[in-house]
């Protein structure tokens, strides 16, 4: 609800916030009762200050009264940090700020940096917390509460980061203050910089954010059969209890609780975090995908509050189905008392919550914290239109947003100042408004190259989920195909040269020749075949490749004939056209998939797709289903078969732990932003069996001579530094790339040119037989 008043009324948000200041000592008197510093705030309370929740709580299925742990939330200390967070940076009252939230945001930070505590492994550790899932409340960690739960952990980390800001915005005196009414001594603070390098989050093998520790030991629940048996099992919780059976046992929660962290945070932040604490995310949009459909599987949506949560998710995601199902839910849930509960009074939260999806996720509205304002919408294909009027940055703005312009004006500034407010960026569009001028832009959402690889990869999971239709015999649904098309208009509306050639910006606001040609013909066969049909399509192709196209396929058709072939083998453009200059958007196509899959699954016993490029790179940019091919990579050094079991040729252990060493420096030098469009250039970092290679340049020479070389040297650097005392690889470079493979003889470069390039894909082939 912070968020609604906050564009609203903020007012409302003031007054919130004063009533936490003003029982701040009661959050410290409650923190100083349970053995912590700084201020712990209870989960419910009153105009006491002090904690008013439940400690029973009445089961109607048994008829008893269960314990209730729902006061171990600490995380409430975090919702009042980041809403007071929220409101210094939007409405920046300084005074207020000064006066009332530092003090109260510092103490909050003291009580954090207090609960952890280190143990022998290494790491920081939080115990006896519950996260938002509520239906975990004892753990064999720690009795009572759970150890580690991830969404407090990584919140804790970001609250830490704020407190370096918080400190840096203050004059000397100012932090002096803060400091002493706070406690934070030096060495509190170096403690939360320590914490913050070395606090616990679990991350399994499968690449899945464990709700807490012990998570993964949890049993799985059939749902399947309490549903038969019950019908509704939002309430899972009571129904075990009635059982005799406990919640804590279970792989099961009552609502988001892990996947909360990317409501509230944007992805790249949350992955940095992760990556600060150890783990390596290789690709983060992957990375949520599989723990949203990893923890969707084991939510009982126990609360309306995690339709809206789920919403906002499968926006990021790139699954629009789900996202308008969980937004109607929410809608509907008062109108038509789903919990039951509505008689005594309606889910404010939940009605905040929907207007945060139909702006955020519809709208696409998303405010920066450098002030600027962003639009992509995707309105519903039955939305013809929305109009709104949001406070943002103290002034009232009117929108009016259809599926082909947005009308914005400033309604309330200074008339008699010329001064323009934003910027706005509809598109490719930057725009600066004045008092009571209205602009209209027709949008695009493709004018940098991070856009263009962020729309390109957004369609991999549209494009999955239509393969997957297709091959059910179901018919695509309208919003998956309808954003295939936004996908291309954005493609084909993107700035065009003088030279005809689209240019797009890369980082420091320099504009790059961009070649888009593969990547917008695969959208128009995409689309020929889901809004025409296979006829349309193979006319279109047949026009593309000129007389003899059609003959060609006739021969081919008749010569297989009802032969059923034991072994199928594509090389790279079986899946992904070699004609596409980037591999990061080189994503399959919908048609290429539904041919390839049915030509697997009934004309051949084994297929096989293998490719001198890394495995981590075909499963990013393949869409075809599980279970089809074999995959192949680096040249067949590495493979994954039919049942996801991966193999690779081994390497010796000191070789091995080099190169995975420089690898991980490599992808922390990659966040830098000098060095990020290093990744979205030709092969990218393809992380190879027996070798590492990294683009410096794509074949338009777009990337400054200088820049180039300061990547080569880095990569130098990070190579020296890693290696001290071992065996050191060699790097070679090429007027694109850069290779890095574990060689240390004097002999490396020979053997790599006349040896490490004869192993082919026949001999993978061999290997992997």
């Amino acid at each position: 609800m912070f968020p609604f008043y906050l564009s609203r009324v903020h007012e409302v948000c003031k007054a919130h916030l004063l009533y936490r200041f003003k029982r701040l000592p009661n959050a410290r008197l409650y923190a100083r009762e349970n053995g912590y510093e700084g201020a712990m705030y209870p989960w419910q309370t009153s105009d006491t200050g002090n904690e008013e929740t439940q400690i029973v709580h009445y089961n109607p299925i048994s008829g008893l009264w269960d314990p209730d742990h729902s006061c171990r939330q600490r995380h409430v200390g975090i919702a009042i940090f980041l809403n007071a967070w929220r409101y210094w940076t939007e409405i920046q009252d300084r005074d207020f700020f000064i006066d009332v939230l530092v003090e109260m945001m510092l103490s909050i930070a003291m009580f954090w940096q207090s609960i952890a505590h280190e143990e022998a492994d290494g790491h920081y550790h939080i115990s006896g917390v519950m996260g938002p899932d509520e239906f975990h409340e004892t753990s064999d960690e720690c009795g009572s509460g759970v150890t580690d739960n991830a969404y407090t952990n990584v919140m804790v980390v970001w609250l830490f980061d704020r407190v370096k800001d918080i400190l840096d915005s203050l004059t000397d005196n100012e932090r002096h203050v803060a400091l002493q009414k706070s406690g934070l001594s030096p060495d509190v603070l170096h403690r939360m910089d320590d914490i913050g390098t070395r606090l616990y989050v679990e991350i399994s093998d499968e690449g899945i954010l464990q709700q807490f520790r012990g998570y993964a030991s949890l049993k799985e629940l059939d749902m399947d059969t309490y549903r038969k048996r019950y019908g509704n099992v939002k309430r899972i919780d009571r129904i075990l209890k009635a059982e005799g059976l406990s919640p804590d046992h279970y792989k099961m929660a009552k609502q988001p609780d892990a996947l909360m962290l990317y409501y509230l945070l944007p992805i790249s932040e949350i992955s940095n975090i992760l990556r600060r604490l150890g783990h390596v995310i290789d690709d983060e949009v992957a990375f949520l995908r599989q723990n949203y459909d990893y923890y969707l599987a084991r939510t009982s949506h126990g609360s309306t509050l995690s339709y809206t949560v789920m919403a906002k998710i499968a926006n990021l995601c790139g699954r629009p189905t789900f996202e308008w199902n969980w937004f109607m839910e929410d809608a509907r849930s008062d109108i038509f008392d789903r919990q039951g509960t509505t008689g005594e009074g309606i889910h404010c939260a939940v009605m905040a919550g929907t207007l945060d999806i139909l702006l955020s996720n519809f709208v696409g509205l998303r405010q920066h914290a450098d002030g600027s304002v962003v639009l992509r919408p995707t309105l519903p294909k039955h939305w013809n239109c929305v109009r709104f009027r949001q406070r943002i940055k103290g002034k009232w703005f009117e929108f009016e947003v259809s599926k082909k312009d947005i009308k914005l004006c400033l309604i309330d500034g200074n008339i008699n100042s010329d001064e323009p407010t934003g910027p706005f960026y509809v598109g490719n569009n930057k725009l600066l408004l004045c008092p009571w001028s209205s602009v209209t832009v027709e949008y695009t959402n493709c004018a940098s190259m991070s856009a263009f690889v962020d729309t390109m990869l957004r369609t991999k999971f549209i494009r999955q989920s239509v393969v997957d239709m297709h091959l059910a015999d179901a018919e695509p649904a309208a919003t998956p195909v309808s954003i295939l098309r936004l996908a291309l208009q954005s493609l084909q509306s993107a700035p065009i040269g003088t030279d005809e050639r689209t240019y797009l910006l890369m980082d420091t606001g320099k504009r790059v020749a961009v070649d888009l040609r593969y990547e917008k013909s695969e959208l128009i066969k995409d689309l020929l075949l889901l809004e025409d049909g296979e006829d349309a399509l193979f006319t279109y192709m047949i026009n593309q490749n000129g007389s003899g196209f059609q003959e060609k396929v006739a021969e081919g058709v008749a010569f297989l004939g009802d032969t059923l072939f034991h072994n199928f083998v594509t090389a790279r453009n079986g899946t992904v056209s070699p004609d596409c200059p980037r591999c990061v958007t080189a994503v399959q196509s919908v048609y290429n998939a539904i041919w390839l899959s049915m030509w697997a699954k009934t004309c051949t016993v084994n297929s096989s797709f293998i490719t001198s490029k890394s495995l981590a790179w075909i499963r990013a940019t393949s869409v075809l289903p599980d279970g089809i091919v074999n995959y192949g990579a680096s040249s067949g050094k590495e493979c994954m078969g039919h049942q996801g079991v991966y193999y690779s040729m081994s390497a010796s252990s000191s070789d091995a732990d080099v190169m995975r060493r420089i690898n991980d420096r490599l992808k922390l030098l990659l966040q830098n932003r000098e060095y990020r469009k290093f990744l979205v250039i030709g092969h990218g970092l393809q992380i190879l069996v027996g070798q590492t290679s990294l683009a410096k340049q794509d074949k338009d020479s777009s990337i400054p001579a200088d820049q180039s070389e300061a990547l080569v040297n880095a990569v130098h650097r990070i190579v020296n530094e890693v290696s001290t005392g071992g065996s050191k690889p060699t790097i070679r470079t090429t007027k694109c790339n850069i290779y890095i493979t574990p060689c240390n003889s004097e002999t490396c470069n020979t053997a790599l040119d006349a040896g490490l390039s004869q192993y082919n894909k026949k001999q993978g082939l061999e290997w992997m037989a």
